[in-house]
């Protein structure tokens, strides 16, 4: 679950050294109010605003992306692709190796082919570790301190036509990191955004488990046709011994 999770957020970001600079000033008043400035950035906040209207006004996306965990010696331990479809506010499907998790808005079922079992439970919009991509958009209003860190170009992946190509692209930094530290898995998210669509290119996550996750995405489709079928459960697209576990009943 903490990797899908991961992977539907595809947000925010932040660095290590500013977040140990917050924890370190926090004691000082004075310092923090200036702290708390720095890092409600006006112009962060622009481009997080417009990147969350953009997101939000499309009535669907896909999304091809890779994966990756990596140690803190960078040392990558796994890595794999996926895609990711939403429509409307709440309706979603990820499939990862082994695992296809789907959302009607009203139930999540998550397909586990090594185990051959389906878990039915109802989708809980309260529940913070299962965020949709939608309302996680808007989690940085209340949720985590931002600063746009700088502009930068590299290059990226891109796949189009069924060819990934690479790409320099220009990119804003935009750092988060949580309000309360002591309760996010994560000490550090880091978030590139391109500049000409105020789109996500890349996300990184550095946990506090010692692993450090990346997304990058290689494919962004906005308002694509997608069929609302794709987000419920059809008993004729699973193998006929794929026991069902329905927590819903």
């Amino acid at each position: 679950m903490k990797k899908i999770t991961l992977i539907l957020s595809l947000i925010i970001f932040v660095t290590i050294g500013f977040a140990q600079t917050g924890d370190e000033l926090t004691d000082d008043p004075e310092a923090k109010e200036i702290l708390d400035e720095l890092t409600h950035d006006p112009k962060a906040k622009e481009i997080l605003d417009e990147l969350s209207k953009n997101f939000k006004s499309y009535e669907s996306v896909r999304m091809f992306f890779e994966y990756k965990l990596t140690s803190k010696q960078d040392t990558v331990t796994e890595s794999y692709s996926g895609y990711l479809f939403t429509k409307s506010s709440d309706k979603y499907k990820l499939i990862i190796p082994g695992i296809e998790t789907f959302s009607d808005g009203e139930k999540v079922w998550q397909y586990n082919k090594n185990v051959a079992e389906i878990n039915v439970t109802y989708a809980d919009p309260e529940n913070n570790s299962l965020l949709t991509p939608y309302s996680l958009l808007s989690i940085y209003e209340e949720d985590f301190k931002y600063l746009l860190k700088a502009e930068v170009e590299f290059e990226v992946k891109r796949k189009k036509d069924g060819k990934i190509t690479t790409k320099k692209e220009k990119m804003y930094m935009v750092d988060l990191y949580p309000e309360d530290v002591s309760k996010s898995p994560y000490s550090i998210i880091r978030l590139w955004i391109n500049m000409e669509k105020t789109e996500i290119i890349s996300v990184k996550y550095f946990g506090k488990d010692g692993g450090d996750y990346i997304i990058d995405i290689i494919e962004f489709s906005p308002n694509v046709i997608i069929d609302d079928k794709i987000f419920e459960y059809q008993k004729a697209n699973y193998p006929k011994n794929v026991e069902l576990i329905d927590l819903t009943e």
